[in-house]
């Protein structure tokens, strides 16, 4: 009688505890995936010129290039580019691994996994004893200041000279003018459009006297296209 009534009792807090755990379990994949949504989510919605906000599409402008000029130089689909970005992978990062390991003996997935234990970027290509003698003396100078971004630019900038038919001092001028990656390539890909320089279409765009998207806008180019135009010039050329 005892038992039976201890059990009785015991029965609904045990019952109670369970549904405590199977609600905190929900509640758990919940806010797992808010997090997951307010991290990974890129999505940039505004990809036409508007005339009344010229400025609305520049954020698209400069990230489709960023991404689709990377994926074409590296002969890997834009998507998987767009998805490691999602996951937190910046720019340096993948111009390190993803192109790097088409100019190297190392895998990207070898090349990201060292990254991951160690502290930097130089402190990963020194644990595989990554040979970069031949990736010439910027990125290898970048890479003895412990400079991932330079090293990134490195890289980045004979695709853009071979694409877009630009000179080293051209190059180099963007660079002092501290132009990124995305911002150099749509610099030159209008500059060659125009027929005028890349560092006076940069300016004009930074002295707020036009938008990346009035630019390509005034050249009937729409900005859904860009994207593919830059990805297009790249295979073109390399």
């Amino acid at each position: 009688m005892k038992n039976r009534n201890q059990r009785s009792l015991t029965e609904p807090l045990i019952k109670s505890e369970k549904y405590k755990v199977v609600v905190l379990f929900f509640l758990m994949l919940v806010i797992s995936a808010q997090q997951a949504r307010a991290v990974t989510c890129h999505c940039l919605k505004d990809r036409e010129f508007k005339p009344s906000q010229p400025a609305s599409a520049d954020p698209y402008i400069l990230a489709t290039a960023r991404n689709s000029l990377l994926a074409a130089a590296a002969g890997i689909d834009k998507g998987a580019v767009v998805r490691q970005r999602m996951t937190g992978a910046t720019e340096t990062d993948l111009w390190l691994s993803r192109y790097l390991s088409t100019r190297v003996d190392q895998t990207a997935d070898q090349l990201l996994e060292a990254r991951d234990k160690a502290s930097s970027w130089t402190g990963a290509f020194e644990s595989v004893k990554l040979n970069t003698s031949k990736l010439g003396n910027a990125f290898n100078d970048a890479r003895k200041a412990g400079d991932a971004e330079g090293m990134a630019r490195a890289l980045a900038d004979p695709v853009l000279g071979n694409t877009f038919d630009a000179q080293g001092a051209t190059l180099a001028l963007l660079r002092r003018e501290k132009a990124n990656i995305a911002e150099s390539a749509v610099a030159l890909y209008l500059a060659v459009k125009m027929v005028r320089t890349p560092e006076d279409i940069l300016n004009e765009v930074r002295q707020g006297k036009q938008t990346w998207g009035s630019l390509f806008h005034s050249q009937g180019i729409r900005v859904d296209t860009v994207g593919d135009l830059i990805a297009g010039a790249v295979k073109k050329k390399n």
